[in-house]
């Protein structure tokens, strides 16, 4: 029944919220007939048809003017990254949208849509992380970039991005009631959140499937994509082990923000590389915090093990790589760019910090 129901969404998105209105809008006529024979009666469901009706004109709106992502930070024009530009161009020529090139502070890549109201003007985004650009080398990424791009297509033909276009238009109504905060609110959450956690499982079921599918879509592309895996996995627990703990060890009662993450990368590149051609099996896992721990027990995971992802693309064990000997930072990213970017991280992150020592001092 939950695939009945993620497909209908995924075939109408945000319009699939007039199933939710219809019920709404009967209320909301049978209590104007009311008036007629028992209009004391009327008077008295007021209290609770005049909440529905203005939720329902909330929920409307919502549909019709889904909120808006927050504007893009640390976007990257074709000039200032030409040969990143370059790399998503060759493996998916066609784009059939604009397009804008988004740098993080993550060791992730990603790709998403942006709408605007009405389901217009779109923009495709592609997120890549710096420290996976430093990580990785181009050959790496380009699998990288290859398998978010299968990712978007199943996405896509799925109609997963109409289904979180559907769960968007919900937003406008619990900004209106807080679930917290109003009875109506918390009424809306405690109606809809079972119906919003199958939902939200199925979703993430289905992402689980195309994860699978986008590797298989990058390995049919590429050679390096069991590599470019390998890489990411072994940097993930290097980068836990020599980067983010001693970070969390220096912030307990530091005086002075210690030396930013991205600066500490830099230090350990060498050592990081080094650790991405050994047997990922072999390193201890990156610990999982108890929120996503939580979140997975409740909704499921959206992404494959490492194992089991290595073994649908054929490896039964971590495979001998090839070590990375130029960093697709280096080579995607103007030097200026880089330092650009690298900058503004580690400023960021230094001035998130002070405030935490300010606040805890």
């Amino acid at each position: 029944m939950a695939r009945i129901v993620v497909w209908l969404i995924g075939r109408l998105g945000r319009y699939a919220v007039i199933l939710v209105l219809l019920p709404i809008a009967l209320i909301g006529y049978g209590w104007l007939g009311l008036f007629d024979h028992h209009p004391y009666v009327a008077l008295a469901a007021a209290l609770v048809v005049g909440p529905l009706s203005v939720a329902g004109v909330t929920l409307a709106l919502g549909m019709l003017l889904v909120p808006g992502a927050p504007p893009l930070k640390d976007t990257l024009s074709r000039e200032e990254a030409p040969r990143l530009w370059a790399l998503w161009d060759e493996i998916d020529p066609k784009p059939s949208k604009r397009r804008a090139v988004v740098v993080t502070d993550q060791l992730n890549a990603s790709m998403g849509e942006l709408r605007g109201s009405l389901g217009l003007r779109r923009t495709e985004i592609l997120a890549v992380g710096l420290p996976l650009l430093m990580a990785c080398d181009e050959a790496a990424i380009w699998a990288i970039l290859a398998h978010e791009v299968g990712h978007a297509r199943l996405a896509h033909a799925s109609g997963l991005t109409n289904v979180n276009d559907f769960v968007g238009s919900f937003d406008m109504l619990f900004l209106y009631a807080d679930p917290h905060d109003t009875v109506l609110g918390g009424l809306a959450d405690l109606a809809l959140s079972g119906g919003m956690r199958r939902l939200k499982r199925e979703m993430r079921a289905v992402s689980r499937r195309h994860e699978f599918e986008a590797d298989a879509f990058a390995g049919a592309q590429t050679s390096d994509a069991a590599r470019a895996l390998v890489i990411v996995e072994a940097t993930a627990h290097s980068m836990d082990a020599l980067v983010h703990r001693p970070l969390e060890q220096e912030l307990l009662g530091a005086v002075s923000p210690p030396p930013p993450p991205i600066a500490r990368t830099a230090a350990h590149l060498a050592e990081i590389h080094r650790r991405g051609v050994t047997a990922t099996a072999r390193l201890e896992k990156p610990r999982a915090s108890g929120d996503l721990l939580a979140d997975e027990a409740l909704y499921g995971s959206t992404h494959p093990t490492f194992e089991e992802r290595l073994k649908s693309l054929g490896y039964d064990a971590p495979p001998e790589i090839a070590p990375v000997a130029t960093p697709a930072s280096a080579a995607l990213l103007p030097p200026e760019t880089l330092a650009r970017l690298t900058k503004t991280f580690d400023d960021r992150w230094t001035r998130e910090a002070r405030w935490f020592i300010d606040g805890n001092g």
